[in-house]
Protein backbone atom coordinates (compact mmCIF):
# COMPACT_ATOMS: atom_id res chain seq x y z
CA UNK A 1 0.00 0.00 0.00
CA UNK A 2 1.27 3.17 -0.77
CA UNK A 3 2.39 5.55 2.27
CA UNK A 4 0.00 8.69 3.14
CA UNK A 5 -3.39 6.78 1.61
CA UNK A 6 -6.29 5.75 3.66
CA UNK A 7 -6.96 1.92 3.54
CA UNK A 8 -9.59 1.29 1.20
CA UNK A 9 -13.40 0.85 2.44
CA UNK A 10 -14.27 -3.11 2.73
CA UNK A 11 -17.61 -4.24 1.78
CA UNK A 12 -18.60 -7.62 2.67
CA UNK A 13 -19.86 -9.56 -0.27
CA UNK A 14 -21.27 -13.14 -0.85
CA UNK A 15 -21.33 -15.20 -3.37
CA UNK A 16 -21.71 -18.58 -4.04
CA UNK A 17 -23.17 -21.11 -6.47
CA UNK A 18 -26.34 -19.81 -5.44
CA UNK A 19 -25.64 -16.41 -5.46
CA UNK A 20 -23.57 -14.21 -8.27
CA UNK A 21 -22.29 -10.48 -7.15
CA UNK A 22 -24.50 -8.36 -8.98
CA UNK A 23 -23.03 -5.69 -12.11
CA UNK A 24 -22.91 -2.91 -9.25
CA UNK A 25 -20.98 -4.77 -6.65
CA UNK A 26 -18.33 -6.21 -9.61
CA UNK A 27 -18.08 -2.19 -10.37
CA UNK A 28 -17.84 -1.87 -6.91
CA UNK A 29 -14.86 -4.00 -6.25
CA UNK A 30 -12.50 -3.34 -9.48
CA UNK A 31 -13.31 0.51 -8.33
CA UNK A 32 -11.61 0.01 -4.59
CA UNK A 33 -9.36 -3.17 -5.21
CA UNK A 34 -6.02 -2.30 -3.64
CA UNK A 35 -3.25 -1.38 -5.47
CA UNK A 36 -0.43 -3.51 -4.25
CA UNK A 37 3.24 -1.99 -4.80
CA UNK A 38 5.31 -4.37 -3.36
CA UNK A 39 6.66 -7.73 -5.32
CA UNK A 40 4.60 -11.08 -5.83
CA UNK A 41 7.24 -12.96 -4.05
CA UNK A 42 7.87 -10.78 -1.29
CA UNK A 43 11.77 -9.27 -0.63
CA UNK A 44 14.71 -11.38 -1.03
CA UNK A 45 15.67 -12.30 2.66
CA UNK A 46 18.03 -14.36 4.05
CA UNK A 47 16.77 -17.50 4.02
CA UNK A 48 15.76 -17.60 0.54
CA UNK A 49 19.33 -16.64 -0.90
CA UNK A 50 20.43 -19.53 1.11
CA UNK A 51 17.83 -21.96 -0.69
CA UNK A 52 18.87 -20.50 -3.60
CA UNK A 53 22.33 -20.82 -3.66
CA UNK A 54 21.87 -24.16 -2.31
CA UNK A 55 19.47 -25.09 -5.25
CA UNK A 56 22.08 -24.14 -7.25
CA UNK A 57 24.90 -26.03 -6.14
CA UNK A 58 22.76 -28.94 -6.30
CA UNK A 59 22.13 -28.51 -10.04
CA UNK A 60 25.81 -27.92 -10.37
CA UNK A 61 26.20 -31.10 -8.20
CA UNK A 62 24.24 -33.47 -10.62
CA UNK A 63 25.67 -32.35 -13.35
CA UNK A 64 29.44 -33.26 -12.54
CA UNK A 65 27.79 -36.80 -10.89
CA UNK A 66 26.28 -36.87 -14.35
CA UNK A 67 28.97 -36.61 -16.08
CA UNK A 68 31.19 -38.16 -13.77
CA UNK A 69 28.93 -41.20 -14.40
CA UNK A 70 29.29 -41.16 -18.46
CA UNK A 71 33.13 -40.74 -18.59
CA UNK A 72 32.97 -43.86 -16.35
CA UNK A 73 30.77 -45.92 -18.66
CA UNK A 74 32.54 -44.97 -21.62
CA UNK A 75 35.61 -45.97 -19.91
CA UNK A 76 34.55 -49.04 -18.54
CA UNK A 77 32.99 -49.92 -22.29
CA UNK A 78 35.96 -49.34 -24.11
CA UNK A 79 38.09 -51.82 -22.43
CA UNK A 80 36.07 -54.81 -22.91
CA UNK A 81 35.69 -56.52 -26.23
CA UNK A 82 33.06 -56.21 -28.56
CA UNK A 83 31.09 -59.57 -29.06
CA UNK A 84 32.38 -61.44 -32.50
CA UNK A 85 29.89 -60.55 -34.95
CA UNK A 86 27.78 -63.41 -35.45
CA UNK A 87 27.94 -65.70 -38.76
CA UNK A 88 25.96 -64.83 -41.51
CA UNK A 89 23.13 -67.71 -42.25
CA UNK A 90 24.29 -70.66 -44.10
CA UNK A 91 22.42 -70.81 -47.39
CA UNK A 92 20.82 -74.87 -48.20
CA UNK A 93 23.38 -75.79 -50.48
CA UNK A 94 25.88 -74.51 -47.98
CA UNK A 95 24.32 -76.51 -45.07
CA UNK A 96 24.33 -79.42 -46.87
CA UNK A 97 27.67 -79.33 -47.96
CA UNK A 98 29.00 -78.39 -44.43
CA UNK A 99 27.40 -81.49 -43.07
CA UNK A 100 29.05 -83.66 -45.30
CA UNK A 101 32.03 -81.76 -44.14
CA UNK A 102 31.40 -82.95 -40.68
CA UNK A 103 30.92 -87.00 -41.79
CA UNK A 104 34.32 -87.14 -43.20
CA UNK A 105 32.94 -86.29 -46.70
CA UNK A 106 29.98 -89.03 -46.65
CA UNK A 107 26.76 -88.91 -45.41
CA UNK A 108 23.28 -90.66 -45.87
CA UNK A 109 20.38 -88.73 -47.56
CA UNK A 110 18.06 -89.91 -44.78
CA UNK A 111 20.54 -88.57 -42.14
CA UNK A 112 19.95 -85.24 -43.69
CA UNK A 113 16.69 -85.40 -43.48
CA UNK A 114 16.98 -85.77 -39.69
CA UNK A 115 19.50 -83.47 -39.12
CA UNK A 116 17.46 -80.88 -40.80
CA UNK A 117 13.74 -79.74 -40.40
CA UNK A 118 13.29 -79.81 -44.49
CA UNK A 119 11.13 -82.05 -45.88
CA UNK A 120 12.12 -85.36 -47.64
CA UNK A 121 11.73 -83.35 -51.33
CA UNK A 122 13.47 -80.11 -50.17
CA UNK A 123 16.57 -82.20 -49.23
CA UNK A 124 16.04 -84.44 -52.72
CA UNK A 125 16.05 -80.85 -54.73
CA UNK A 126 19.08 -79.37 -52.63
CA UNK A 127 21.36 -82.64 -53.55
CA UNK A 128 19.48 -82.52 -57.14
CA UNK A 129 21.22 -78.98 -57.42
CA UNK A 130 24.70 -79.50 -55.63
CA UNK A 131 24.69 -82.76 -58.10
CA UNK A 132 24.34 -80.59 -61.06
CA UNK A 133 26.95 -78.29 -59.92
CA UNK A 134 29.16 -81.26 -59.39
CA UNK A 135 29.65 -80.41 -56.07
CA UNK A 136 28.89 -83.74 -54.75
CA UNK A 137 28.05 -87.22 -56.17
CA UNK A 138 24.64 -89.21 -55.86
CA UNK A 139 25.36 -93.45 -55.29
CA UNK A 140 22.17 -95.57 -54.99
CA UNK A 141 22.61 -98.07 -52.39
CA UNK A 142 19.63 -100.08 -52.39
CA UNK A 143 17.11 -97.47 -51.46
CA UNK A 144 18.83 -94.93 -49.88
CA UNK A 145 21.26 -92.59 -51.45
CA UNK A 146 25.06 -92.18 -50.36
CA UNK A 147 26.35 -88.23 -50.96
CA UNK A 148 29.49 -88.14 -51.08
CA UNK A 149 32.26 -84.68 -51.71
CA UNK A 150 33.88 -85.69 -54.93
CA UNK A 151 36.93 -87.86 -53.78
CA UNK A 152 35.06 -89.44 -50.70
CA UNK A 153 33.43 -91.62 -52.84
CA UNK A 154 33.83 -95.50 -51.47
CA UNK A 155 36.24 -97.59 -53.48
CA UNK A 156 34.27 -100.07 -54.79
CA UNK A 157 31.91 -97.36 -56.60
CA UNK A 158 34.83 -95.93 -58.47
CA UNK A 159 35.54 -97.11 -62.03
CA UNK A 160 38.74 -99.08 -63.12
CA UNK A 161 39.83 -95.76 -64.80
CA UNK A 162 40.05 -93.65 -61.95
Amino acid sequence: MLAGTAPPRTWAFTAGPDRLLTPTEVTWVRANAPIVDELAVGPLTGDRVVVLIGLALGVVGLALLGSVVRTRLTASGSDQQSPPEPEPPLTDHEYVLKLLAENGGRIKQAEIVESVDWSKAKVSRVVADLEAEREITKLRLGRENLICRPGSEPAASRSKDE
